[in-house]
């Protein structure tokens, strides 16, 4: 018996051994030319979606095609608001951002100077002085800003570099503008 099993044991075909698995070239080589026109787009596709925007929420990105200070001061009552540092930074600096530095010309005191908005971005696309104010977490309208709103008594009135604006919220943001936001008694 223990021969016979032997002699079965030796005609019984032997496993081969597995061959690696290889791809033809062309498979890889499109994988390849898939993956790198994926990463394409999804780069490119802020610059190629026509009529989109990027969010001011958005966090500034290495490449900048945007860079301008318009420079924004909030008048309550004939006092000066102060508009803090940092507005904007958090876990990253968003598009739209004041930073903490006092020394001019990108810097400012809050209560002596006009803030300056910096507005850093990798899409060239016109922002707007409502996206700041989003950013900042605060309402800006025709008729208020900041928790003061036009009463009857008191309105609300916005210069840009010294002339009367209707904009508000609308205003296209411009690098060394002098935008001016005054709340107060009607003239």
């Amino acid at each position: 018996m223990v021969q016979r099993i032997q002699e079965e044991s030796r005609r019984a075909p032997r496993p081969r051994p597995a061959r690696p698995l290889t791809l033809p070239r062309k498979y890889i080589a499109i994988a390849v030319a898939v993956v790198l026109l994926a990463a394409g787009i999804y780069v490119l596709a802020p610059y190629l979606v026509s009529g989109s925007r990027v969010s001011p929420h958005t966090c500034v990105g290495v490449t900048q095609v945007v860079h301008i200070h318009p420079r924004l001061s909030i008048v309550v009552f004939g006092s000066r608001f102060p508009i803090p540092y940092n507005i904007g930074i958090e876990s990253c600096h968003k598009l739209l951002h004041t930073h903490e530095n006092p020394t001019p010309p990108e810097g400012y005191v809050p209560d002596r100077d006009p803030a300056v908005i910096h507005v850093e971005s990798h899409v060239r696309q016109d922002f707007y002085l409502s996206d700041f104010f989003s950013v900042w977490g605060q309402v800006l309208s025709p008729t208020q800003v900041l928790g003061y709103a036009n009463d009857g008594t008191n309105v609300l009135t916005m210069t840009v570099d010294g002339f009367q604006s209707p904009a508000f919220g609308d205003l296209v943001l411009a690098d060394g503008q002098a935008i001016a936001l005054t709340y107060g008694p009607a003239l």
